[in-house]
């Protein structure tokens, strides 16, 4: 082959391969009565042509995603002069209606898989928020379809949805969640996160959290939170950690709520030696969390800067690591949640990411 070049553009041969590409945004289906493109006077000269049925695949499909029996789906060429349209028309317990009497939700579907199914094969469909007027279930028929079309006529979809029925559907690695940083306003793109995350971010501040983390006591917990928040945030954004007691009592909880359908996990101390069976691991290390981290040099350092606190004398007075941080507390006259988070920020950021990879895979990969 020669390719050569033209006084402005390559030639000689073809850049890209030719492909059918729809886009169905709002305005894929409005009804006619709402149409400022589509004002009719003068009415009664306005024509209706032949009625076109859908074939029986395709309504089978829109029936089943809306939850209504239709006896039949059709369209209709609808004329006025010079201009042209088609009339979808539904009959459904013995009553014929057209489109003007549809729902928005209902209406979009007939025409969006109307376009799925008449396309060629392997063709870019590029959607906008699909779920619009949709009730749950019929989000959820309709992600199920979608996958399904896909499969079927190797159409290639790209989406945007709020919707997390849709997005429980589909596969953590056809999801992309983007998010806008709120000071730099600069646009981040997370792929591959399971839906109950992205979840968690659409539902915001104070949404229930579908994923429960089990931990020994209150330091446990804000240590966790702490290695997820610096390693794995989107993790913990989908995740409730709960305090339950013993390493006994976590192990048994985790039975409990996985038994009763709960995604659950368990992550007990380091002394604990679980180690992933039965959806339990313990944190990296052999000693208690709490000497873990204030046994740290660098926290000693911190707290002693922050606070004027001996931490190495504190260490020598108490005989029960549990007495620990309310024993700092009181010296640095602190709440003692203050000090537990800030000491297990700086253990977590001197230990580096390595040591927490086993407990964060542990914990994607039971909670998924």
């Amino acid at each position: 082959m020669t390719v050569k070049r033209a006084q402005k553009e390559w030639s000689g041969y073809k850049i890209q391969p030719e492909r059918a590409c729809y886009y169905v945004g709002f305005t894929q289906f409005i009804p006619k009565v709402e149409r400022r493109d589509f004002s009719i006077y003068r009415g009664h000269l306005a024509q209706l042509g032949e009625n076109r049925p859908l074939d029986e695949t395709t309504a089978i499909k829109i029936s089943s995603i809306l939850g209504i029996a239709y006896s039949s789906l059709s369209f209709r060429e609808l004329r006025h002069g010079k201009r042209a349209a088609e009339l979808a028309t539904a009959t459904t317990n013995g009553i014929t209606y057209s489109e003007n009497n549809m729902g928005f939700g209902e209406g979009r579907v007939v025409y969006m898989v109307r376009s799925m199914e008449e396309a060629p094969a392997q063709s870019l469909f590029v959607l906008e928020e699909p779920e619009t007027s949709l009730h749950g279930e019929a989000q959820v028929r309709l992600a199920e379809y979608l996958v399904d079309a896909c499969a079927r006529r190797g159409h290639q979809i790209v989406l945007t949805t709020h919707s997390a029925a849709i997005l429980q559907r589909l596969p953590s690695a056809a999801i992309v969640y983007l998010r806008r940083e709120p000071e730099s306003r600069r646009l981040e793109a997370f792929p591959g996160l399971p839906a109950y995350q992205i979840d968690a971010y659409l539902r915001g501040v104070g949404a229930k959290k579908d994923r429960t983390i089990c931990v020994e006591d209150s330091f446990a917990k804000t240590l966790v939170c702490e290695i997820l928040r610096q390693y794995a945030r989107n993790l913990l954004a989908g995740s409730s950690v709960i305090p339950i007691g013993s390493r006994d009592e976590v192990h048994s909880a985790v039975q409990v709520l996985t038994a009763a359908g709960v995604k659950a996990a368990g992550v007990t101390d380091a002394d604990a030696g679980h180690t992933g069976v039965d959806s339990t691991m313990s944190l990296p290390g052999e000693i208690p969390p709490e000497l873990q981290v204030f046994e740290n040099e660098s926290v000693q350092q911190f707290v002693c800067q922050q606070y004027s606190v001996d931490v190495k004398g504190v260490l020598i007075q108490c005989h029960d690591h549990h007495e620990i941080p309310g024993r700092l507390a009181a010296e640095a006259y602190i709440l003692k949640d203050v000090i537990n988070t800030e000491a297990c920020r700086v253990w977590v950021e001197s230990q580096g990411e390595k040591l927490f990879i086993p407990l964060i895979e542990f914990l994607d990969k039971t909670l998924l």
